[in-house]
């Protein structure tokens, strides 16, 4: 019976990638991101984030995943949590240093007062990537963030309404790719 369930648990890890953590041409692969997003245009909100996204490499130039992040605006504060696909591709793969796309698109959720479902995200972005010795690599990613939300006008005994609004900004993000 220990042998039936170590083969099960070993053909398990096989087929989900579990515990191949190198940079390969096919098989689990998983991000972490840190930056910083400039807001831009009417809202320029600027805020802090922390992305992760794990998934599966199917070649040199595709990977598909799914992903979380956090999201910290500075001014008016507030914290948001992003979950998105995520979808990578380095454009001249085998090379120390390459170029790479990616976009990620998905929803995001308002944590500023409980949670509740705030809008659309996305984020393309070109950048390079940096092969390590051994496993890994560094990446640097520019791109474009798009937020959609809600926000509420108020004037006391006067006015108020609630309207969706694009929260538009420059994303500089440095991450680790294992």
């Amino acid at each position: 019976m220990r042998i039936k369930r170590g083969l099960l648990a070993l053909a398990l890890s096989a087929i989900l990638g579990i515990g191949q953590l190198q940079a390969a041409d096919h098989g689990y692969k998983g991000f972490v991101e840190g930056g910083f997003t400039a807001g831009l245009g009417n809202w320029d909100f600027h805020r802090l984030e922390i992305l992760t996204s794990h998934g599966y490499q199917f070649s040199p130039y595709l990977f598909v995943g799914g992903g979380l992040g956090f999201q910290y605006y500075t001014l008016p504060e507030w914290f948001e949590l992003p979950l998105f696909v995520d979808l990578r591709s380095s454009l001249l793969p085998g090379r120390k240093l390459t170029p790479v796309v990616g976009v990620k698109m998905g929803y995001t959720l308002d944590l500023s007062d409980g949670i509740t479902g705030n809008g659309f995200f996305a984020s393309p972005t070109v950048g390079l990537r940096y092969a390590l010795n051994g496993h890994g690599a560094l990446r640097f990613d520019i791109g474009y963030a798009v937020q959609r939300t809600g926000i509420e006008i108020y004037i006391p005994g006067i006015y108020y309404d609630t309207q969706q609004i694009s929260l538009n900004g420059l994303a500089l993000r440095l991450g680790y790719e294992f």
